[in-house]
């Protein structure tokens, strides 16, 4: 859900809030270059590894992650570090118009929480039914295979 509302305000704010967006943009700072295999993930692989787990006696020729580093390495200026300047000081008309449309992207958030709560109401028995379904079952096995292991733990 947090992902739905995080996006929708995003897209909101770039279409109607200037202030924000601009403020945003210069808090992220410069876009870098390069290859970020964690980015741009389906909904259900956000959060997980990108590499999988090291085999015992299977190299890798090279994982995810170590061309990820390389190519921000290689991004990177070997120049000495800049120093951002410091803000510039905004004028109280300035601070008014940013605080108000950050009041705006705040009940644009609210609202399109709002809505995704009222769908999910729409399908809660649905969504009981198929965690009765689906993701009980999966638990259970998961809780039946521990037990097992720690009641008959293998030895190596």
């Amino acid at each position: 859900m947090r992902v739905i509302v995080d996006e929708e305000v995003d897209r909101y704010t770039a279409r109607n809030l200037p202030l924000v967006s601009r403020e945003l943009a210069k808090a992220e700072g410069p876009e870098l270059p390069g290859y970020r295999p964690d980015e741009g993930l389906a909904l259900e692989f956000q959060g997980l590894e990108i590499d999988p787990p090291p085999e015992p006696g299977q190299p890798f020729l090279f994982t995810l992650a170590e061309l990820a580093q390389e190519d921000r390495d290689a991004a990177l200026p070997l120049a000495e570090p800049v120093h951002p300047t410091p803000p510039a000081a905004y004028s109280e008309e300035a601070k008014a118009a940013l605080r108000t449309e950050l009041e705006l992207a705040d009940d644009h958030a609210r609202a399109v929480g709002t809505g995704v709560c009222l769908a999910l109401v729409e399908h809660r028995s649905r969504i009981a039914d198929a965690i009765d379904r689906l993701v009980e079952p999966q638990i259970d096995d998961l809780l039946s295979e521990l037990s097992q292991a720690l009641e008959n733990p293998r030895t190596r």
